[in-house]
C-alpha cells in the first residue's frame, strides 16, 4: 500500500542528472538527493522515506507550502491524484525525470546549473555566478523549491548521444517502469533535446498499458513538439503541457532572455488548439514581476479556453523565486502594493503569509544591473512600478 501520509514518499521517483550520476529523491521538493549508484545508501534512504508517518525534516518545503493556504501549492495532497492508494510501496508510480540541462534560454532567475545556454553565457562573459543562492537562505525557508538542485552546477555535453544516453541506460537498468502512472519530463528544455523521446520510445516497449499513463512536461514554450512526439502522445491517458511563463510581451522577453514572446505565445496557443494537451502555467514570481502577474492571467483568459486549463479555477501556479532574485527581497513597500492590487485572498498575496523579509536587496539589484549591462536591457523601463519601492537604490 502507498504511504498513508504522503504517497510520494512511497511511490515517487524524482531523478535528475548530476554529472555522470543519477540522483534520487521522492519528489522535487525533498531536500536530500541520493546517488543511485550506491545501492546500500539508496535502499536506506528509500526505506526512510517509505516508513514516514508524518513530516520529515527533508519535507520542510512542502510543509511550508501546504501551510501557506495556497490551494495549488499542496504537493503532498495533490499527490493523491497522481498515485493510486493501492500502489505497492517502492514501485515507481510517479516519475519526475531530468536527464540533461540542454536549454535554449538563459532566464534571469535560472543559471548554468539548469541551462547549457546559461553556461555558454557565463563562459563568454567570464562570469562566476555559481553561487546564485545567498548564504542567508536556509533549507527550512518557505516555498523552497529544488534547493538541492540549485546547489549543484551541472555540466553536461550538448551531444544528446553522449552523457544522456549513458544516464538513460542507467535509469532503465535500475528502475522498472511497468507500474508507471504518471511521468513528469523536465529539463533544461525537454523539446530542445531527444532525451524525452528516448523515454517515450522505451515506455512503448515496456509498459503494459499506456492508456493508464499521463505525461506532464515543463517547457519554456519556445519549441513545438515533433510529429513523432505527437504520434506517441496518442497512446497516453492525457498530456499536460506545463508552460513556464513569467509574464507577457517585453516582461517575458526580459525574464526569459533571449526568448521572444511574439514566438512563444503563439506556440502555446497552437499546441492547445491542435492537440488534446491540457495547459498548466507556472510563473516564477520575483520582486520584479510580482505586480504584473495579472497581465499573464489576462492573456490566458483571452487566449486559452477555461476547459483546457489543467486546474479549474487556477490560471497561474505561482512559484516563489529563489536565489539571487529571491521573492523574500520583496520589501514591505512592495508587499503593501501587492496586497492593495490583488487583495488578501489572491494566491500571490498568500505567498507572503509565512515568508521572511530580507532587509538588504542590494545583492539582487547588483546582479540585475550586471545582467542589464551585458544584455543591453533595462529593468527600470521594463518594470517601472518596482523601482518606486526601492528608492534607496
Amino acid at each position: 500500500m502507498a504511504n498513508t501520509f504522503c504517497r510520494q514518499l512511497s511511490n515517487g521517483f524524482k531523478i535528475n542528472a548530476h554529472g555522470d550520476k543519477l540522483l534520487w529523491s521522492p519528489c522535487c521538493f525533498y531536500t536530500k538527493k541520493t546517488d543511485m549508484s550506491n545501492a546500500v545508501e539508496l535502499k536506506r534512504d528509500m526505506d526512510y522515506a517509505h516508513n514516514a508517518t508524518g513530516w520529515l525534516p527533508e519535507c520542510s518545503s512542502c510543509k511550508n507550502m501546504e501551510e501557506s493556504g495556497v490551494e495549488i501549492l499542496k504537493p503532498r495532497l495533490n499527490a493523491n491524484h497522481l498515485i493510486s492508494a493501492d500502489s505497492v510501496t517502492g514501485d515507481c508510480v510517479n516519475l519526475e525525470i531530468s536527464f540533461d540541462t540542454k536549454c535554449n534560454a538563459a532566464c534571469l532567475s535560472c543559471g548554468s546549473y539548469c541551462s547549457t545556454t546559461w553556461a555558454k553565457f557565463e563562459k563568454k562573459h567570464n562570469l562566476n555566478l555559481s553561487g546564485v543562492v545567498p548564504k542567508v537562505i536556509k533549507l527550512s525557508n518557505s516555498f523552497e523549491r529544488k534547493i538541492a538542485e540549485v546547489q549543484y552546477k551541472i555540466k553536461l555535453s550538448d551531444d544528446d548521444t553522449d552523457t544522456s544516453d549513458v544516464l538513460f541506460q542507467k535509469l532503465i537498468n535500475t528502475v522498472p517502469l511497468d507500474k508507471l502512472e504518471t511521468i513528469f519530463i523536465m529539463g533544461g528544455e525537454p523539446f530542445y533535446t531527444k532525451s524525452h523521446l528516448k523515454m517515450l520510445r522505451h515506455l512503448k516497449e515496456v509498459h503494459p498499458d499506456l492508456s493508464k499513463v499521463s505525461i506532464r512536461y515543463q517547457s519554456n514554450g519556445s519549441i513545438y513538439p515533433s510529429d513523432e512526439v505527437l504520434k506517441l502522445w496518442e497512446d497516453y491517458k492525457f498530456i499536460i503541457y506545463g508552460a513556464s511563463l513569467d509574464g507577457v510581451g517585453e516582461r517575458f522577453n526580459y525574464l526569459r532572455w533571449p526568448l521572444k514572446w511574439h514566438r512563444c505565445g503563439p506556440i502555446v496557443k497552437r499546441l492547445i488548439n491542435e492537440t488534446n494537451a491540457q495547459l498548466h502555467v507556472n510563473c516564477t514570481v520575483s520582486p520584479l514581476n510580482i505586480l504584473y502577474v495579472d497581465e499573464l492571467e489576462n492573456w490566458l483568459k483571452d487566449n486559452i479556453p477555461a476547459d483546457r486549463m489543467r486546474h479549474a479555477g487556477t490560471i497561474v501556479r505561482p512559484n516563489a523565486c529563489l536565489g539571487t532574485m529571491d521573492l523574500q527581497y520583496t520589501n514591505q513597500k512592495l508587499r503593501d502594493k501587492v496586497f492593495h492590487k490583488y487583495g488578501d485572498d489572491h494566491d500571490i498575496s498568500k505567498m507572503f503569509s509565512n515568508m521572511k523579509l530580507y532587509d538588504d536587496a542590494s545583492p539582487m539589484f547588483n546582479y540585475i544591473e550586471q545582467m542589464d549591462k551585458i544584455r543591453r536591457t533595462d529593468w527600470r523601463k521594463t518594470f517601472p512600478d518596482i523601482g518606486d519601492c526601492y528608492s534607496n537604490l
